[in-house]
């Protein structure tokens, strides 16, 4: 009788946990307070590099663009994982590596709209 309830104390616990979800963290996304330290025009590549950490995706050679993303996705059981949040921050910088343009986005992401605006 004692090791039935063990067991379906055990085997309820598992269930609960199981059922709360699993969060995953994907990407990395640099802290407010540094990204707020870039000055436009005077803010230089190797400055917002070192203070921001190494970007997801660098775009081009004579006028660089930093990404960095991150994305938290919750999973439950064998659902289909869930995005619960997704950021985007999108450096733009001028042929004198100077800091040109700053952008933050949220979703709904259009990666054109990213890449070309």
């Amino acid at each position: 009788m004692f090791k039935q309830k063990i067991i379906l104390l055990v085997l309820a616990c598992f269930f609960l946990n199981t059922c709360s979800g699993i969060k995953v963290n994907n990407g990395y996304m640099p802290v407010q307070d540094s990204v707020d330290q870039l000055k436009v025009n005077k803010t230089s590549l190797s400055f917002a590099k070192s203070r921001l950490g190494e970007p997801a995706l660098i775009l081009g050679n004579q006028e660089p663009i930093f990404i960095y993303s991150s994305q938290v996705t919750n999973r439950i059981l064998f659902f289909e994982p869930k995005v619960i949040s997704r950021d985007v921050l999108v450096l733009y910088f001028n042929k004198k590596k100077k800091l040109k343009k700053r952008l933050n986005y949220l979703p709904p992401l259009d990666v054109l709209q990213i890449l070309f605006e």
